[in-house]
């Protein structure tokens, strides 16, 4: 059996406790489903990743989101939840958190990475400053 993240596990135990019984008194519908679905079906960051890409390929942002933030929750060291995240939030014209999410892959990423590139090119392209290149030491 997986670990649940932290996050998960508290929308499970607040789903529990706000059922009586088998009934649902206060928790929405949604917040039911994804204590069920943590339960049921933990994932790996990689597989929220690639649920979040296939729900940002069908359109549903809200949905790729989730799952990236999920994705994000499990892995913070990792850029590509970062940068997906950017990549959504920019479909959704949230200019301003876009831009945080693609300076914090170019601050944190090594310049190899792919994301770090892509990153790159958006900032470029939206007029913001890239951050400055660490020192060699």
């Amino acid at each position: 059996m997986g670990t649940l993240s932290l996050r998960r596990w508290l929308t499970w135990l607040t789903a529990v406790l706000l059922t009586g019984g088998s009934s649902l008194v206060v928790v929405g519908s949604s917040m039911l489903s994804r204590a069920r679905q943590a339960v049921a079906t933990p994932m790996s960051a990689s597989e929220l990743l690639e649920d979040g890409d296939r729900r940002l390929a069908a359109g549903d942002v809200p949905g790729a989101l989730r799952a990236y933030d999920d994705a994000l929750v499990l892995d913070t060291l990792d850029i590509a939840p970062y940068y997906r995240i950017g990549v959504a939030l920019s479909y959704t014209g949230d200019r301003e958190q876009a831009t945080a999410m693609f300076l914090r892959v170019v601050r944190q990423g090594p310049g190899t990475r792919e994301e770090v590139h892509r990153a790159k090119a958006w900032l470029i392209q939206a007029g913001v400053p890239l951050p400055p290149e660490p020192d060699a030491c």
